[in-house]
């Protein structure tokens, strides 16, 4: 871990989105090397949960499907995320990486 070999402590980790789970899990592992965890308009988990267990139940078991037939978890359309001109979503659109299933699970 980056943290552990740049021998880093005092550290601010800040999630978004998604990333509120990633900084907790770094949080959990190494609590005595971060000083502040920051949250901004990110998931919380709770001890135990991933991702999938925040889907929406009407959308949870398509969002399994996908993951598990691909590897990969579903792209979210980008209206959902605010983005909606057309320049602006083929500018995202050229960026967008597959995010493996199991970051999810």
């Amino acid at each position: 871990m980056t943290i552990q070999a740049e021998e880093l402590f005092d550290i601010i980790r800040v999630g978004h989105s998604y990333a509120g789970m990633v900084v907790t899990g770094v949080a959990d592992r190494i609590p005595s090397l971060i000083k502040h965890l920051v949250s901004l308009d990110a998931f919380v988990s709770e001890n135990g949960k991933s991702l999938i267990d925040y889907v929406a139940p009407d959308r949870q078991a398509g969002f399994i499907k996908v993951g598990r037939e691909t590897g990969y978890g579903p792209m979210l359309p980008m209206h959902l995320l605010g983005v909606t001109s057309p320049e602006d979503v083929a500018w995202v659109s050229r960026r967008l990486v597959k995010q493996s299933f199991q970051t999810f699970s």
